[in-house]
């Protein structure tokens, strides 16, 4: 019984798997170096336009950018003026149109400039 169970239960998961398709599922790299108001490049690929942009402390959200279009066919790229204090640990998560989220790892924001309006 419990290996009928656990079949039935692979199958499903198989089956919703298959159900989006491998180039739509969404990741987000997480920024290697992140300067305090400096611009960051982020990049992800897959998921389905238009995509929101979170920025994270905390678990919660501190800051989004809505109706972001797909920049081509392979990845998306947005800058972000990091307007963070440095010292700052914070995290990005990228949403899609069909509903998918993607996080980054966790990043310490370094000193730069401070020549902008922080958010934290």
């Amino acid at each position: 019984m419990h290996f009928a169970k656990s079949l039935g239960v692979g199958l499903i998961a198989a089956t919703v798997a298959l159900a989006i398709p491998s180039n739509d599922l969404i990741l987000i790299n997480t920024p290697p170096l992140v300067f305090q108001c400096d611009i960051t490049q982020i990049v992800w690929v897959g998921g389905q336009e238009p995509y929101v942009l979170t920025v994270l402390k905390d678990n919660r959200i501190r800051q989004w950018f809505s109706d972001i279009p797909q920049t081509n066919a392979n990845q998306t790229f947005f800058s972000w003026l990091t307007n963070i204090h440095q010292g700052q640990t914070v995290s990005l998560q990228v949403f899609d149109a069909l509903g998918q989220t993607a996080p980054t790892g966790n990043f310490v924001v370094q000193p730069g400039p401070s020549n902008c309006s922080m958010i934290i």
